[in-house]
């Protein structure tokens, strides 16, 4: 009975493993494309030194990968105390050499002081608007970047070798003090698989936050005529 799937995928997927062995496949296979788990692009997949692997990707409706929007030129910016992966954020830019950060736990202090509650969600979109605001005038910052948890699945693939998943979403808003407006948002996915090496919620965490780092990176090197103004959902 036909069921929609490729018949020829396992068979296919046989014929690579073995043309594509040794070191040249494992440099090959993993970054391209995941087909067992969402059918989505991988922007690239991280062995963590504990153990597994932690796949990354920013994938749009349509499941494939476009470069990040482009953001407006700064030097101060401001990471919110939200979520796990803002302290790597953090990290990843300050190493970068390219920004003064105003790092979570001292936003967290500022927040703090406002009375102003460091979970998002938690915020009316007026609420918010204050909040980055505050965080804006009080670290004297030209951005504030700001990670929100938007759910995890797991999955699995009947017709695959492959173990379970685990697919974290998350998205990253970023708020311009100038505009006083959001301008950029991006959302990333995270796959990784349940086994004896599942990497920890740490190593996880800051596989997410390299990755985000790189984004704003990549995102800061295009043109800021393109930046537009998104509302702060």
């Amino acid at each position: 009975m036909f069921t929609g799937k490729n018949p020829f995928r396992l068979p296919l997927l046989m014929i690579l493993g073995v043309a594509l062995s040794g070191c040249a496949a494992a440099a090959v296979a993993l970054p391209v494309v995941e087909l067992s788990v969402g059918g989505y692009e991988v922007y690239k997949v991280v062995q963590t030194s504990e153990g597994g692997s932690v796949g990354v990707s920013f994938p749009q409706k349509d499941g494939k990968e476009l470069a990040p929007a482009p953001l407006p030129l700064a030097r101060r910016v401001a990471v919110w105390p939200n979520e796990d992966n803002e302290k790597y954020l953090a990290e990843k830019l300050m190493a970068s050499n390219r920004f003064e950060v105003t790092t979570p736990s001292r936003v967290r202090v500022i927040l703090a002081s406002a009375k102003m509650s460091p979970n998002i969600r938690d915020l009316t979109d007026r609420e918010q608007i204050e909040a980055f605001s505050t965080v804006c005038r009080k670290a004297k910052v030209d951005l504030v970047l700001a990670a929100r948890d938007a759910g995890s699945i797991n999955k699995s693939n009947a017709l695959s070798f492959s173990n379970p998943a685990r697919l974290t979403k998350s998205d990253l808003l970023v708020y311009s003090c100038a505009q006083r407006v959001v301008v950029w948002r991006d959302e990333m996915t995270l796959k990784v698989e349940l086994g004896d090496k599942t990497p920890s919620t740490a190593a996880i965490a800051k596989v997410g936050g390299d990755a985000w780092g790189e984004r704003i990176i990549q995102a800061e090197n295009k043109p800021s005529s393109q930046v537009g103004q998104l509302p702060a959902k």
